[in-house]
């Protein structure tokens, strides 16, 4: 809006002001008017969605420190739909699987995209050499990762104390604590990362030194030793062997970072925390599978594939937001705006603690095991939505899930899962807490794990991952 689109009858009265005072007051009542017309006209037609109100340098108060419990608790009082600003960037939390899948499903073009998170760039950028710490060694093992490790890069976990799985552990660790958007100020303000280390606000710099050293050896080691296996004539078929193969020999036009940037995730996104909901259950001694016949031993594995393991997805899910998407056009649902540039949070979390799933904060067993009844009644819909939606679901999640199937099987198999008990023999009957942040964890926490049998403890000792 220019200033002589203005009514004339606004600047009635006025007369030159020598005074800089003057002057300053005249400048400054012009470009409020100005701002305001450009306010005006820029807010969207429609309605926005409600939301908690906040002061434009803050956040609205949570009830909890766990974002996906308290934008549940908003969504009783303003719905599906929860709107507000942080530091003037518009959010919306979608806290429906109706709306989830409306908008990241079925509208997948416009909302696929991610929003630009500066503090998880400051962990992908490498200032020095990529060099290996000393805590890199005495780490526990991990059969979810050893796959992963086998399928991407053809590397064979030898023992307990493998690197590489401890590396991928520090990365996601880092990687859950920058994740949330907002955690950093400078998500909001990136020019804040042009500041030298000392300075205010600049915690994030410090930070991100430390964690960027573990997030990008997960990117580069395993990719480069196969790279040089591959080159020694010593590489067994896998993820990156063989697009490496394709690559050099003029039949794919993917580039190597791409390459590498995708076994990386494969790597690091392994299912081995969901596991963690196991010990967390404390699920009752099952009977071995030489005690069962015939059709009792197809129903046994159809439990743990349909109903233990869908539990354990639902529960506590280890992203309970998923990742975020971001609005790239303006657009409208159910009769509100959603802005272009709004960084959008689907809460799967609360989707599966809704009234679809009865008791949902109970672990229940067999909740997923007639899934036709549940279909008749409406009710405990598969979990789904944990591995994604639309063009951004997982890729990975069919093997995921295969995986999370064997090892449930194989470890209530093998050992008796219970609660732990004091030196008194009382059980320790502990709240059960996870960590706030995107991927979220179990907290540590004591239980008693035990050999169900002197031939399960031979069986354990003789494996290699447990």
């Amino acid at each position: 809006m220019a200033l002589n689109s203005l009514p004339a009858a606004m600047f009635h009265g006025l007369r030159p002001a020598s005074h800089p005072a003057a002057q300053l007051g005249v400048i400054v009542t012009a470009a409020f008017i100005l701002y305001a017309g450009y306010v005006k006209l820029s807010r969207p037609r429609l309605p926005l969605p409600p939301g908690p109100r906040n002061s434009i340098f803050s956040s609205p108060p949570q009830s909890s420190p766990y974002p996906w419990i308290a934008y549940l608790e908003w969504k009783k009082t303003y719905g599906d739909l929860v709107y507000f600003k942080t530091m003037g960037y518009p959010m919306l939390v979608v806290n429906s699987y109706d709306a989830m899948v409306d908008l990241f499903d079925k509208r997948g073009d416009i909302y696929s995209s991610r929003p630009v998170r500066t503090m998880i760039r400051e962990l992908s950028e490498s200032d020095s050499t990529i060099f290996s710490p000393p805590w890199l060694t005495g780490n526990p093992g991990s059969a979810s990762a050893g796959v992963v490790l086998t399928l991407a890069y053809g590397y064979e976990v030898a023992d307990n104390q493998d690197e590489y799985v401890h590396l991928a552990d520090e990365a996601l660790k880092s990687m859950g604590r920058a994740g949330l958007l907002g955690t950093y100020y400078v998500d909001y303000f990136p020019w804040l990362k042009h500041l030298p280390e000392w300075f205010p606000f600049t915690q994030f710099k410090r930070d991100a030194k430390i964690w960027r050293i573990p997030v990008r050896q997960v990117l580069h080691r395993p990719f480069d030793a196969t790279k040089q296996r591959l080159k020694d004539g010593k590489a067994s078929s896998c993820l990156v062997a063989d697009e490496l193969e394709q690559v050099y020999a003029g039949l794919s036009s993917a580039d190597e970072q791409t390459i590498r940037n995708t076994a990386a995730t494969t790597f690091a996104g392994t299912p081995q925390r969901d596991i963690g909901n196991l010990f967390q259950a404390h699920l009752p001694p099952w009977p071995t599978s030489r005690t069962l016949k015939g059709g009792h031993r197809k129903k046994l594995i159809a439990f743990f594939k349909t109903s233990i393991c869908y539990e354990l997805l639902r529960w506590n899910p280890v992203t309970p937001l998923v990742l975020p998407r971001y609005a790239t056009v303006e657009n409208e649902y159910r009769g509100y705006a959603i802005p272009r540039g709004t960084t959008m949070y689907a809460n799967v979390w609360a989707a599966l603690h809704d009234e679809r799933y009865p008791n949902p904060f109970e672990f229940k067993i067999d909740r997923f095991l007639d899934q036709a009844k549940n279909a008749q009644a409406g009710i405990n819909p598969l979990p789904d939505i944990v591995f994604g939606f639309g063009r951004r679901v997982c890729a990975g999640k069919e093997l995921a899930f295969d995986f999370l199937w064997i090892a449930v099987a194989s470890l209530l198999a093998s050992y008796d899962i219970s609660k732990a008990v004091d030196e008194n023999g009382y059980i320790i009957d502990a709240p059960i807490e996870y960590t706030p942040h995107l991927l979220s964890h179990p907290k540590e926490f004591r239980c008693s794990i035990r050999p169900r049998s002197p031939g399960a403890a031979a069986s354990i000792e003789q494996t290699a991952y447990f």
